[in-house]
């Protein structure tokens, strides 16, 4: 089954009449035009969408995604910081089903066994 993500109407003046012509952007890219006029209902699944917030060691907002509920969020780059190892992010994001908010972590010195966690 397809999702919805995107719903855009469109209206276009033609001479004295006006068009409307409805596209429909489905989660796999498609774009479906409809004529908007013939259209009574239309139905589409619900799709629920988090916002994944990543950190730096020092709490800074490093980047804020929306994804899609079940669905991975994209990989970050943790920032570099001199004398410290990125060891890890501090919570899964490869199925998302809650807004996150999600620390880096790291070791100092590259020591693996000291892991610096914000919270």
């Amino acid at each position: 089954m397809k999702k919805i993500l995107l719903f855009v109407s469109a209206f276009v003046a033609i001479g004295n009449a006006i068009a409307a012509t409805m596209n429909v952007e489905l989660s796999d890219g498609t774009v479906v035009s409809y004529d908007a006029e013939k259209v009574t209902r239309v139905s589409f699944d619900a799709v629920k969408m988090y916002t994944v917030n990543f950190y730096g060691m020092d709490s800074t907002l490093i980047n804020t995604q929306l994804v899609e509920e079940g669905t991975a969020a994209k990989e970050v780059t943790a920032p570099t910081i001199e004398g410290y190892l990125f060891t890890n992010w501090s919570v899964a994001t490869n199925n998302v089903t809650s807004n996150l908010e999600v620390y880096a972590q790291y070791a100092k010195g590259g020591d693996m066994g000291a892991i610096i966690d914000p919270d």
